[in-house]
């Protein structure tokens, strides 16, 4: 197996699992709020999270898990479109990266599931695009687009914006 690869932070720092995971476990809520009723009383919304990094995979799920999130999980878009396919009617939401060797990438997977359902709205997370790529330049405008690496609240704030502006709450 090997070593889960090296994620940076905005200063160049390296991060690893653990200080993504301390940063998890100090992530602040308004006053009176915990993770479960900082959703606003949304409905449990269901995830599929596509990425061929498991480190990030893991990351995600448990981030999205502790602020109420089901997720489904696919390390490739191979596998995460089939996994759409499968369970279209339960998935919500799709995160998935970009960039995933030995696969089809995440721009194509999310033009398949807009083929199967146009309704299930698709955001990206990259590391690997440039930022001045006019394609990547405007998914980051419309709120499509997360950047790695990204802390929890980070992470948070870009799929809880997507479902509260297109009205996924109950």
């Amino acid at each position: 197996m090997s070593a889960p690869p090296l994620i940076k932070d905005s200063e160049e720092r390296p991060l690893s699992f653990q200080t993504m995971n301390r940063e998890l476990s100090s992530t602040q809520f308004n006053e009176g709020e915990t993770q479960e009723t900082s959703r606003h009383a949304l409905r449990k919304l269901n995830v599929l999270v596509i990425d061929d990094e498991t480190f990030i995979l893991e990351y995600v799920r448990k981030v999205l898990h502790q602020t109420g999130y089901a997720t489904f999980i696919a390390e490739n878009g191979d596998q995460g479109l089939a996994m759409f396919e499968e369970r279209k009617g339960e998935i919500d939401l799709v995160l998935t990266d970009i960039v995933m060797p030995d696969s089809i990438d995440g721009l194509e997977v999310a033009t398949r599931i807009h083929r199967i359902d146009a309704t299930v709205p698709v955001l990206f997370i990259t590391g690997a695009i440039p930022q001045d790529d006019p394609q990547m330049l405007s998914l980051m405008n419309g709120g499509f687009l997360l950047r790695k690496p990204f802390f929890p609240d980070q992470l948070i704030r870009f799929v809880e914006n997507q479902v509260e502006h297109l009205h996924l709450a109950i």
